[in-house]
């Protein structure tokens, strides 16, 4: 699977930097579905986590799942979805293009082959690298589906629920609290 051809002095040649869009894209397309697939239990693990009220059980999380679905609906279970496809597109897109020059860097740095070593060090800063860029689009995601109910506390309809978080969020904290 790996896209590296032996050099004639047993080590790996660096991978090729043409394939950055279509790591991008995979990354992306690859988060986008799986947070979509996960979006009902993710909201519901959201949920317990931002109310100190709540206490977990299978049996209350069924609970709040025919809550939701009573007054939200099935789309009630997709709240936050499109938030966190916001947010995971550009993560996953992120992982899959750094990691690959990531490693290369460190087998040409450390003068190594591609080890458990360079990958698991290229992994880290891989994700280090995706949660930075990425933690504002996070903190929104979890503010957007942490609310009950199908309206912004301001009134406003589901499309301005992102601009109603974001503003909320400066005007509590700052830009230095995204």
């Amino acid at each position: 699977m790996s896209s590296q051809a032996p050099s004639s002095a047993g080590k790996a040649a660096p991978r090729k930097a043409g394939k950055a869009w279509h790591s991008l894209a995979s990354g992306a397309i690859a988060g986008a579905l799986a947070r979509t697939c996960t979006a009902p239990i993710d909201r519901i693990r959201i949920l317990y986590q931002t109310s100190s009220t709540r206490r977990f059980s299978f049996a209350n999380a069924w609970k709040t799942s025919l809550v939701i679905l009573r007054d939200e609906g099935v789309a009630g279970f997709y709240r936050g979805n499109g938030a966190s496809i916001v947010r995971v597109a550009p993560y996953a897109a992120t992982i899959f293009t750094t990691f690959d020059a990531y490693e290369d860097t460190l087998t040409t740095l450390f003068d190594v082959n591609h080890s458990a070593w360079t990958r698991f060090c290229a992994g880290s800063l891989a994700g280090m690298t995706a949660v930075t860029l990425t933690y504002p689009l996070d903190l929104l995601r979890t503010r957007i589906a942490a609310e009950w109910g199908t309206r912004p506390a301001d009134g406003g309809g589901r499309g301005r629920i992102w601009a109603h978080t974001l503003k909320a969020c400066l005007r509590e904290k700052g830009f230095p609290g995204l």
